[in-house]
């Protein structure tokens, strides 16, 4: 499965600091104030330490934003399937 990078920001004392993470997978989304978050597993942290992301955070990492999207389609489908 490919991989991509993702942005997070945190501050060390007064200054700003930009790291770069890759993004194992995604496992979950969510809306908030109308926005799209992706549940972010990071390569290298456990699945308790995967954050919600907002879109504008994953720029590098469109085609696993993409993949995920897909895969949440095709599990809606397979719901909506009669039995």
């Amino acid at each position: 499965m490919p991989s991509g990078e993702g942005s997070r920001k945190h501050s060390s004392g007064d200054t700003d600091k930009s790291e770069i993470f890759v993004v194992e997978k995604f496992i979950g989304k969510r809306f908030l104030r109308g926005r799209p978050q992706y549940l972010a597993k990071w390569e290298g942290y456990t699945k308790e330490e995967s954050t919600w992301e907002p879109l504008e955070n994953l720029a590098n990492c469109m085609t696993l934003v993409a993949d995920f999207e897909a895969e949440l389609f095709q599990r809606s489908q397979e719901q909506n399937k009669p039995k």
